[in-house]
């Protein structure tokens, strides 16, 4: 029997709380992520070939896409394929906070997983279809099984093996899980000095995994443009505040993720008091070191790209606020109020997120009326005619109106939107395929319990 102890109903509460209003924002916004970008590619892969979808080998995507896939297995409706997977973000990360709390007993690492949830996300939250949370959550369990005091060795040997396949499952979810994965250990190297010898061992461990993911086996070429991009960036830091994503970004630390600011700011107080000057030597060079890091290797991002990669820099403030701040105030009601009140302020921020994402919806809804009007089911539309300032990119466009049109309107409508339409002008006759960015996919190869098209050719949207 599972018992909670009074010292962890704070962070017990909090993540309940936090967590559950995810998982409503994860349903009620289903189409506002659905309809942006990967969510639909990803899904209509899946759903189409009725099997997994892992580009680039990030085989942790099959944890989040496990219940859609069971959904189409059993021919569930298109809606709740959709639904299961839209939910299965925040419930892994609720899955592995109720594990730290209480299969653990890691009540601080608990709460440091669910700051990392919350402070450094809002078009995050929509963009959700992306490998590198799910890998940065996985550091914590990694963390949870090294540190967990097991009574025979048996099961030290049975954790050992479970925390070096985490360890594999995360560096290769995305190629930066190595900077947080990296800063997470040597906190708690810090942390536990009288662990030395075992965290010399495990950086051992780490190192050999680090060396078969980078070296020992061919990185796809995806990750290898993202890696040499980082690279190169290193030319841009003598006009580091002159890249365009620093001066957008910096406003928004302020604007939108204020909360963080202050907390960081709060914690390196506290940390100062306390005269813990390594962890904040550590925590310091983290969180500012992240940023630039992130920022020469994608200067010219969207921000909901550079968010979602930011996110793992609120870790350099979660931790030390879980394991210092925290049991400063000695106060659980006051403990309990401060991380409600963190929940409100970031939820709110999180929820005003959604009207760009809105907005592509109420596009996509016009897009696929004019579809029905001008009558047929495949089209394509040139990139010149659609608003690519909501849009942003094309590539996933015929996914997301087959998706969306499958569901809303009972009927499968494909439009793609093409940068260059003159290439595609020799496909659009072909009768038994629909058009996307990246050539044909025949009707075959199409998952015929949700997606029925007649045989026609294709037109140009008016």
């Amino acid at each position: 029997m599972i018992l909670l102890k009074e010292k962890d109903c704070p962070t017990f509460i909090a993540g309940l709380i936090g967590f559950s209003i995810l998982l409503i924002f994860s349903i009620v916004f289903l189409w506002e992520r659905v309809l942006f970008l990967d969510f639909s590619f990803y899904m209509f892969e899946m759903v189409r070939n009725a099997d997994f979808y892992h580009p680039g080998n990030r085989f942790v995507a099959f944890i989040n896409q496990a219940p859609a896939l069971l959904a189409v297995k059993m021919h569930l409706p298109l809606y709740w394929v959709l639904q299961l997977h839209s939910i299965s973000f925040p419930l892994f990360h609720l899955i592995l906070f109720l594990l730290l709390l209480f299969v653990f007993k890691q009540r601080e690492l608990a709460l440091a997983l669910f700051l990392f949830n919350f402070l450094l996300a809002s078009d995050a939250f929509y963009w959700c279809e992306s490998e590198f949370p799910q890998g940065v959550g996985l550091i914590f369990l990694f963390v949870a099984l090294i540190n967990y005091r097991a009574e025979s060795i048996t099961k030290k040997i049975l954790l050992a093996l479970v925390a070096v396949f985490v360890a594999i499952t995360a560096f290769w979810a995305h190629p930066l899980v190595l900077l947080p994965f990296g800063f997470v250990f040597l906190y708690f190297f810090v942390q536990n000095k009288r662990l030395f010898l075992q965290f010399i061992l495990w950086g051992i461990v780490l190192l050999v995994i680090l060396w078969v993911r980078f070296f020992a086996v061919k990185t796809v070429a995806y990750e290898a443009n993202k890696i040499e991009s980082g690279i190169n960036g290193v030319a841009l830091l003598s006009n580091f505040f002159s890249l365009p994503i620093v001066i957008k970004s910096l406003p928004w630390f302020v604007k939108d993720y204020w909360v963080f600011s202050i907390l960081g700011i709060v914690t390196a107080i506290v940390l100062a008091v306390k005269k813990q000057w390594t962890k904040l030597f550590i925590c310091s060079v983290y969180v500012i070191g992240y940023y630039v890091i992130v920022c020469i290797s994608f200067p010219y991002s969207e921000k909901f790209y550079v968010e979602n990669l930011w996110v793992a820099m609120s870790i350099g403030v979660a931790l030390p606020f879980a394991y210092e701040v925290l049991p400063f105030l000695r106060s659980k009601t006051l403990a309990t109020v401060l991380l409600l009140a963190i929940i409100t302020l970031r939820s709110f921020v999180i929820f005003n997120g959604h009207h760009h994402f809105t907005d592509r919806k109420i596009w996509w809804n016009k897009a696929l009326a004019a579809a029905e009007k001008q009558g047929g089911e495949k089209f394509l539309l040139p990139a010149d005619k659609a608003p690519m300032d909501i849009i942003h990119f094309s590539f996933s466009s015929a996914a997301e109106s087959i998706l969306y049109s499958t569901v809303k309107y009972g009927k499968t409508i494909c439009i793609s939107i093409e940068p260059d339409i003159q290439s595609k002008k020799q496909l659009m006759n072909i009768q038994d395929a629909v058009i996307t960015e990246y050539g044909v996919v025949k009707y075959k190869d199409l998952n015929s319990v949700y997606f029925k098209f007649k045989n026609a050719p294709t037109q140009i949207l008016n």
